[in-house]
């Protein structure tokens, strides 16, 4: 099961407490469903607890008959489509009474009476998710998304999402946008806003188990950023110590090793037995220890003289 199917199923086990939260996360199905209008309601989803969960709480609540069709797609997992319409046109204007609607509105909106409270907006976008979001395995990348018919929704919907965090959340949510195929989509990459929108939604295992992974990858981003810099400073070290030992061995092999100072020599023979220390280790092991800048500039004066002797 993917992450997201997975947390679909978690979301379809929630109890709602009362007909008001019903109310509103049904309308979040219906509002942004395939089809929402005054001739056809039409619901479609590749999650059978999501389409379970619409038939079932709305038949509760309104009474209507609703009707189920199963088609393969052609995905390689082999998902099922399951699509929700309801047949009979009064059972269809029962509804659109059921939410607030005329099915005359000149573009189809978010009517905000219907989310009269912070509970049953969180409602509202659980129903949203349920019907058209999905979210990525956090093992692979940080993606929710929610999928909108139509401009005006994605617009609503991200007013809402940002109402929401600013008085009831700890973390401002502030949801991109973007047109895929033709369809508006609402999305997050923003892993905290993620973990927001899980326990908003009320999905708690998907959001600890999200986090969790969240941790995990920061943890081992961090070992492999210390690890990478340690052993850059490691191939800088040998690169430089080549070098020097280098000039070292070109400044003996023409026999002017004697005429170097004393300083230069003691350095020159510490780097020449030592190729793996640091300058700064360089430096405290000196008869009379000196600063890594210090050793730099010595064993700089050392390359510099076996630059200019002439082969």
């Amino acid at each position: 099961m993917s992450f997201s199917s997975q947390t679909k199923y978690e979301l379809c086990k929630i109890k709602n407490i009362n007909d008001n939260i019903l109310r509103a996360e049904l309308y979040g199905y219906l509002l942004f469903a395939k089809s929402f209008k005054k001739n056809s309601i039409i619901f479609s989803t590749e999650s059978i607890d999501s389409a379970r969960r619409f038939c079932s709480n709305l038949s509760l609540q309104t009474g209507v008959i609703t009707e189920m069709q199963s088609t393969q797609t052609n995905k390689k997992s082999g998902a099922n489509l399951y699509t929700v319409t309801i047949p009979y046109k009064d059972d269809i204007d029962k509804i659109f009474d059921y939410v607030m609607h005329t099915g005359e509105e000149l573009a189809l909106r978010i009517n905000k009476a219907v989310l009269d409270d912070a509970e049953s907006i969180c409602a509202f976008l659980r129903g949203v998710f349920l019907c058209t979001g999905s979210i990525s395995d956090p093992e692979k990348e940080y993606h929710l998304e929610f999928v909108t018919p139509y401009k005006n929704l994605m617009l609503d919907l991200c007013n809402v999402i940002h109402h929401l965090s600013e008085e009831f959340s700890d973390i401002k949510i502030t949801p991109r946008t973007i047109v895929r195929r033709g369809s508006y989509i609402v999305y997050f990459k923003d892993k905290d806003a993620i973990a927001e929108m899980l326990a908003i939604m009320g999905a708690s295992n998907s959001n600890m188990e999200f986090l969790q992974t969240v941790i995990q990858k920061d943890i081992i981003n961090k070992i492999n950023r210390r690890t990478n810099s340690e052993i850059a400073n490691i191939n800088k070290t040998a690169k430089a110590a080549a070098t020097h030992i280098s000039a070292i061995q070109k400044i003996k092999d023409n026999n002017l090793f004697n005429s170097l100072t004393d300083e230069l020599k003691e350095i020159a023979n510490l780097r020449y037995e030592n190729p793996e220390m640091s300058l700064r280790e360089l430096g405290e092991n000196l008869s009379c220890p000196i600063s890594r800048s210090g050793v730099n500039h010595r064993l700089a004066k050392i390359v510099a003289i076996a630059d200019n002797i002439e082969i």
